[in-house]
């Protein structure tokens, strides 16, 4: 359970995905929204229309490394809202 946001620098444009543990706030998925293969392509968890998935380059833990991400929503409508702004984000950082 966390805080999702994609984020928007105000100098550059660029979109990042943020996701911060609820409890502790900590960061635990820090990562550019890159429209690079295999980077950033959204894909159902397992056939779930609540649930999406992806990799990236993440720097959660100050470090480059490449993570898996599962994020699943309330309902069928939030998760469609986050992929129309992930997709969104993905072509704002073309």
């Amino acid at each position: 359970l966390g805080d999702a946001k994609l984020l928007r620098r105000k100098d550059s444009g660029e979109v990042r995905f943020i996701l911060r543990q609820e409890k502790t706030m900590r960061i635990v998925a820090n990562h550019y929204v890159v429209p690079h293969a295999p980077y950033c392509q959204l894909v159902p968890n397992a056939g779930s229309d609540k649930c999406w998935v992806w990799s990236a380059p993440d720097f959660a833990d100050e470090e480059k490394k490449v993570e898996r991400f599962a994020l699943k929503f309330k309902d069928k409508d939030l998760a469609k809202a986050f992929q129309e702004a992930f997709e969104q984000a993905l072509g704002i950082n073309m």
